[in-house]
């Protein structure tokens, strides 16, 4: 019954900003280290043109973002270690999304140069050695 609530709860809020001229929000996320936040909510009328919401939004938008942070639990780890980020659109026709992830690495390239320090010349900013790869 819970869990029904919650659905119906999310379908009230996702009607309410179709009424107001709400077509899709788009939720930017971001992350690294250990944690991760939503850094942006952006609204967009049917034109793709923004809508910006009175105050009296703001508890529809929390509860929208609460089911937001519980999707992004569920995808590819974006908030931990090199992190990521990306957006998640939503339509408020039919509760759809997608997300767009992005996942940070680092990646190292590994080099091995010999040279003798007595011949060492160099030349414009490079060094004269010999390439062992």
């Amino acid at each position: 019954m819970k869990k029904e609530f919650e659905n119906l709860k999310y379908e009230a809020v996702l009607f309410s900003l179709k009424s107001i001229g709400i077509e899709k929000i788009i939720f930017d996320y971001s992350g690294e280290g250990d944690s991760g936040s939503i850094d942006e909510i952006s609204f967009f009328n049917s034109n793709e043109e923004v809508i910006y919401l009175d105050k009296e939004y703001d508890k529809l938008i929390n509860d929208l973002e609460d089911k937001i942070y519980d999707i992004l639990m569920c995808i590819t780890d974006w908030y931990n270690n090199d992190g990521g980020g990306g957006n998640i659109e939503v339509f408020t026709s039919n509760g759809t999304y997608i997300i767009h992830n992005h996942i940070r690495t680092i990646e190292y390239h590994n080099e091995k140069y010999k040279g003798s320090i007595q011949h060492f010349k160099k030349h414009n900013k490079h060094i004269e050695t010999t390439n062992l790869f």
